[in-house]
């Protein structure tokens, strides 16, 4: 059987580095640990501005080993068919009726949608 702990993240750069020490000291990492970041990070967010945590860049390194960056999609550049059989303008279309639906007006509405992929760990 397999087993891994996946990590959801919602975090400022700051606070990621704060959280990704604060497990490297308690043994939060390794090969059976996954983080996902906000894909607005910098690429390599834990190796810099490393003044306010209490860990090594060679430890930060490890503790972010395998850790995964997301990031938004605002449009997709071809007009193709998703897994809901909606291209992307039918899909935008749809939730805005639905948003005005439920709530009557688009403007008290904030949607942050960020792709998704599954993840098969071994």
């Amino acid at each position: 059987m397999h087993d891994a702990r996946v990590i959801m993240t919602s975090l400022h750069e700051d606070e990621a580095r704060a959280i990704l020490c604060a497990a490297y000291r308690i043994g939060l990492y390794g090969p059976k640990i996954v983080w996902v970041f906000a894909g607005w990070f910098s690429t390599t967010f834990w190796r810099v501005k490393l003044d306010d945590v209490e860990c090594t860049v060679e430890e930060m390194e490890e503790a972010a080993e395998g850790a995964f960056l997301t990031g938004p999609i605002f449009k997709n550049p071809f007009e193709e068919r998703g897994v809901a059989d909606l291209t992307g303008i039918c899909a935008k279309v749809a939730l805005t009726v639905i948003i005005l639906i439920v709530y009557g007006n688009i403007n008290y509405v904030f949607l942050n949608v960020f792709k998704t992929d599954t993840l098969y760990l071994n």
